[in-house]
């Protein structure tokens, strides 16, 4: 990206509202905000995360509790659509199966807890968990879900860590400022620097664009 259009999207940032700030410190919700969060409207998500915290967050607030839960409902559609039904109100079952894949991938990481969590996020890269959390059709093999490289920067933000996510709101809103759309390396990297030059966190950029282009 050229001193030009650097110029121009700070131009752009800087005008931006609602900056906030998305850091989240409770293991579980981190988990299901990781599963629930993505390709879905907001007000789905946002219902969907409520009855979790209104109905089962004082029975469910730990990595043990979560294993014992998922080890009583068979991994089958009609039980994980179930478990979906008691967990969110909803019948999204193959979040159930996204969930499955990312506490057995934690597990075998030793990842427990919001601190074990942070100190793996703190010394890992996409790569160390690409390809390993996936769902796939059983008939057809076509993957349905998987920690992509979205979701994983999103799991990073949510932690603290200085990063965007190069989603399709942002990717938009670069178009939208620029005319075009950069790699995703690009938009990380410029709007990361773009955060430094407005004196905002490039999570609370992040959450700015979001607001800007998703209505919400």
């Amino acid at each position: 990206m050229n001193k030009k259009e650097l110029r121009t999207l700070q131009s752009a940032c800087s005008k931006l509202d609602q900056f906030n700030d998305y850091r989240m410190h409770d293991y579980i919700c981190i988990l299901m905000n990781t599963v629930l969060d993505f390709q879905m409207q907001t007000p789905v998500v946002q219902r969907a995360y409520e009855h979790y915290i209104n109905n089962r967050r004082s029975e469910i607030r730990s990595h043990s509790d979560l294993q014992r839960l998922l080890s009583k409902y068979p991994n089958t559609l009609k039980s994980n659509t179930r478990l979906a039904q008691y967990l969110w109100g909803t019948n999204h079952w193959s979040r159930v199966k996204l969930l499955r894949e990312l506490v057995k991938f934690f597990e075998a990481e030793n990842v427990r807890g919001y601190k074990s969590l942070k100190k793996w996020i703190d010394k890992s890269t996409f790569e160390n968990i690409q390809g390993k959390v996936v769902v796939r059709d059983k008939d057809t093999g076509k993957v349905i879900h998987s920690i992509g490289p979205v979701l994983f920067e999103w799991l990073r933000l949510r932690l603290g860590k200085d990063t965007i996510k190069a989603d399709v709101h942002v990717k938009r809103f670069m178009e939208k400022v620029l005319g075009y759309t950069p790699s995703s390396d690009i938009i990380i990297s410029s709007l990361i620097e773009v955060s430094r030059n407005i004196g905002v966190k490039p999570r609370e950029l992040d959450a700015a664009i979001w607001h800007e282009m998703s209505g919400y």
